[in-house]
């Protein structure tokens, strides 16, 4: 079907993540007209079927909460066509932490197929009715007074719509393009994520592992196969860092890729005419381990935000600031919560220190 560029849209969503997928149902499913546009490829290009260039991709590891928030989207089967492997405990030192906290429970996390999940999310997207247009950057936005109205393609087509939604993820884009105040929350931190060849039969039955240092952390996976995805969180201004010592031998397979994690927040976080949610609206490090139940859970109440902003006007500015409470509120019992464990495990996170 061809791209309707001319005509309005109810909602317009920026990205192509989880966020932006559970956006883009829920705006669906409330009535509301949605497109959605990515700078991104078109991840139904990618079979799964093969290894691509370069070698295998890392896994993500995803918190037992996805599935619940996955369900009340309809989308739980991108879960299944995506999981590559379970765990039920996490090795920190030498003993195994559960992920439920009752023991009588048994929580599941997963390793999955990232490119395979946001395939399978995109299409239920699509399912629902939202257009969906890959391969747009936005590079700009218009105003009318106080209020955003459209976003700005890179090759100068305007996209009108009563609401913008952000879900670009750590581009920011719409917060950096509107100038929001970017709070700034610890010292400058990277993740590098990188893929280890192991031997299969020696290491067959090893749990994920957490394992602190002087400098941040190491983040194992369980070994899949012949491979195990690691993670690790050091300063920003620190070299590109080996893999983990306990994987000292074993050779690295593809590239090393580094993600600025430093910890950040847009304010505000929903203005007249923009809301913005997920990695878009604040970055925690990925030891909170709830990327992308955030991700979701975010897409999901900016969506449920508008819809009762476009069913009662009178009262937007209202469920705007009640949006930007609740996010903020999440947020900032994270980042506690979060600098308390790192306390306990002797690890020095930095505060207020400029990008």
């Amino acid at each position: 079907m061809p791209h309707t560029w001319n005509r309005p849209s109810d909602v317009l969503i920026v990205g192509g993540g989880p966020a932006a997928a559970a956006a883009a149902i829920t705006c669906r499913r409330s009535g509301l007209s949605t497109r959605l546009v990515t700078k991104d490829d078109d991840p139904a290009a990618f079979t799964g079927a093969a290894e691509p260039r370069g070698g295998p991709r890392p896994l993500e590891s995803m918190h037992p909460g996805v599935e619940t928030l996955l369900e009340h989207l309809g989308a739980r089967e991108a879960l299944a066509r995506a999981t590559v492997a379970t765990y039920e405990s996490i090795l920190t030192g030498e003993a195994p932490r559960n992920l439920s906290p009752d023991q009588a429970q048994s929580w599941q996390g997963a390793h999955v197929n990232r490119t395979e999940f946001d395939r399978a999310l995109l299409g239920t997207a699509r399912a629902c009715g939202a257009e969906i247009i890959h391969g747009i950057a936005v590079d700009g936005v218009v105003a009318e007074g106080p209020r955003v109205t459209a976003a700005r393609a890179g090759d100068g087509r305007t996209l009108s719509a009563r609401w913008l939604i952000d879900a670009s993820g750590r581009r920011g884009t719409l917060g950096r393009l509107l100038g929001f105040e970017r709070r700034v929350l610890s010292s400058p931190l990277t993740a590098w994520t990188g893929i280890a060849r192991i031997d299969k039969e020696s290491n067959e039955g090893a749990p994920p592992r957490f394992v602190p240092d002087q400098q941040g952390w190491s983040w194992l996976t369980q070994p899949v196969g012949s491979h195990v995805t690691w993670t690790r969180l050091v300063p920003t201004k620190t070299s590109m860092p080996l893999p983990p010592p306990e994987l000292s031998s074993s050779p690295t397979v593809g590239r090393i890729r580094a993600s600025n994690v430093q910890w950040r927040v847009f304010r505000p976080l929903a203005a007249p005419g923009v809301v913005l949610c997920g990695d878009a609206g604040g970055i925690l490090d990925p030891a909170c381990g709830q990327g992308v139940l955030n991700a979701l859970y975010s897409g999901i109440m900016a969506a449920t935000c508008l819809a009762q902003s476009t069913r009662d006007p009178s009262r937007e500015a209202w469920y705007l600031a009640s949006y930007d409470q609740w996010f903020m509120e999440r947020f900032e019992f994270t980042a506690r919560t979060l600098r308390d464990y790192y306390e306990t495990l002797g690890i020095e996170i930095g505060r207020d220190e400029e990008p």
